[in-house]
């Protein structure tokens, strides 16, 4: 009796010592996946993995983007305005026409499949367009693309352009490729799976990776929230170690909110990106005078101090911001209601006879709070009725019929350097388009394909100031010349205003370290991982 009742309680403590100690082995476990774990907290909705379905703002451009910082890899990437590649060493002819791209040895494709020079030829064939370029050729595991025209920002257009897996991605259409084939890229993590039901997205880090052996973090878990306020409340409570905001960094509220949280650091760095920018409708609002009245009624100083950062800054008369190349000195835009009255009377308004302004404006975002003191600066002229036309799904149908007279969007610093740098895709998009001054003909919609004269070869101002941008180069001064000239046609026609100047802050558990700067990704990039360290 007393020797069952022994080996009883023996079997007890035995099966209790295997349960602390399976405990003590998964508590070890844990903790191991969760110092190795990078989560990441984002408002950005991911609707589908469709690499295909990304143009334009399409569904799949969340998760491309999304992807681009770990799992795909861009050809080339910026930090602190010098270019660097991952990928390839790349080299320049001394006339600036001939680009080598060699591809650095070790990568290999999420499905086993070692990444090649027919896959770089194949990606640059997609992402250039046929008015830019001579020819692709591939020889030798190199790939050189011969443009028409030197152009000083070529680079600057492939630093959100991912390398394509020729193999998987050439004969599919966004209507008959899978997830499993969307997700392949050759970054250092691949996909692992999609909780919609968790608002997750999990990726792990792939052992073929080139450079995997400095990796120290295993895993990233991307955690999707409703609301910033939430989020940031998850980040403070150390369940968090980052924030992801394609394009994006802390604005004002966020960064007094966090700042001085012994936990948290910040990274701040200048970027060509521009918070907020009021975009004319060029096609609609021609009068001169009106939109030097607008520029000269509004507020800047408030804007910042509503709006900015502590490294925020008064936007200029010539667009161009002071950090960026070619700059040259123009004065900052400050609100002059004096001035704004008397050109507004000169083009024949007054308080009886008031400029209709229809301020085209997106439900989401801070655009409304944008557009609300710029509604209360322009009607302090009494010589301006401003209507705001929020809309929401149906915004891009709106905007395309042309009935608004200004709109708001912010540009980020790769939107910045498309077309021929300096934000002119912006001012080339249907509703914008200053190629419709003096009757010039409307730039179509297309993909990368503008129109620059009126059918008889003859281009516009802008036209010109496009081309001359586009066919520049530093090392000669012509690049400086071109940047010149387009701060003279804003100071001189005003096609848009940007709203305020602004360095990125990005923020970050204090248990990190190593992380570095992409100027189109930020903190959160292909590199960082390299060097990203983890503490306990």
């Amino acid at each position: 009796m007393f020797k069952r009742k022994f080996i009883t309680v023996l079997l007890i403590i035995s099966v209790a010592a295997l349960i602390l100690s399976g405990a003590v082995c998964l508590a070890a476990c844990n903790a191991q996946i969760s110092d190795g774990t990078l989560i990441v907290g984002t408002t950005t909705v991911v609707d589908t993995l469709n690499r295909l379905d990304a143009g334009g703002g399409k569904p799949g451009y969340a998760y491309t983007m999304l992807s681009s910082t770990l799992a795909q890899v861009p050809l080339v990437y910026r930090s602190r305005g010098e270019f660097l590649s991952a990928l390839c060493d790349i080299d320049c002819s001394d006339d600036g026409l001939s680009w080598t791209f060699k591809l650095k040895d070790g990568f290999i494709w999420h499905d086993g499949v070692a990444v090649c020079a027919e896959d770089l030829s194949y990606t640059l064939k997609n992402s250039l367009s046929e008015n830019e370029i001579n020819d692709i050729c591939e020889k030798d595991g190199r790939v050189t693309v011969r443009l028409k025209q030197a152009k000083a920002s070529f680079l600057n257009g492939l630093v959100s352009v991912t390398l394509q897996p020729k193999h998987i991605l050439e004969g599919v259409t966004k209507d008959t490729i899978t997830d499993g084939q969307s997700v392949i890229g050759c970054g250092p993590f691949c996909f692992v799976k999609r909780d919609t039901a968790a608002g997750t997205i999990e990726f792990r880090k792939f052992e073929d990776y080139p450079y995997a052996e400095s990796i120290e973090i295993e895993r990233v878990i991307f955690k999707q929230f409703n609301s910033e306020d939430s989020m940031r409340l998850a980040l403070k409570a150390g369940e968090l170690d980052m924030l992801w905001d394609y394009g994006g960094g802390l604005d004002a509220n966020a960064y007094s909110e966090l700042n001085g949280n012994s936990k948290l650091k910040f990274i701040s760095y200048p970027t060509d990106a521009i918070p907020k920018v009021l975009f004319f409708n060029n096609g609609k609002l021609t009068d001169v005078k009106v939109k030097e009245a607008i520029k000269r009624a509004i507020d800047y100083g408030k804007i910042a101090r509503i709006f900015g950062t502590p490294h925020s800054a008064l936007p200029r008369e010539g667009f161009v911001a002071p950090h960026v190349f070619g700059y040259k000195q123009t004065a900052e835009l400050k609100r002059d209601l004096t001035e704004a009255k008397r050109l507004l009377r000169e083009a024949g308004y007054s308080e009886r006879n008031k400029f209709d302004f229809e301020l085209l404006v997106r439900a989401s975002g801070d655009d409304s709070q944008y557009a609300d003191l710029i509604k209360t600066d322009l009607e302090e002229t009494g010589m301006i009725a401003v209507r705001l036309i929020v809309k929401g799904g149906d915004w891009q149908s709106y905007y395309q019929s042309g009935a608004h007279t200004a709109s708001l969007a912010g540009i980020t610093a790769a939107g910045y350097s498309f077309e021929a740098g300096y934000g002119t895709r912006y001012m080339l998009t249907t509703q914008n388009s200053v190629m419709q001054e003096a009757g010039f003909i409307k730039n179509p919609v297309g993909h990368g394909q503008i129109a620059i004269d009126d059918g008889f070869g003859k281009l516009t101002e802008f036209g010109e100031i496009r081309q001359a941008l586009a066919d520049a180069q530093r090392a000669d001064g012509t690049l400086e010349a071109a940047v010149e000239r387009y701060q003279d046609y804003f100071v001189k026609y005003t096609p848009a205003i940007a709203l305020m100047y602004d360095s990125k802050i990005q923020v970050m558990s204090d248990k990190l370290t190593g992380a570095g700067v992409d100027d189109t990704f930020g903190i959160l990039n292909v590199q960082s991982f390299v060097s990203l360290k983890k503490r306990v």
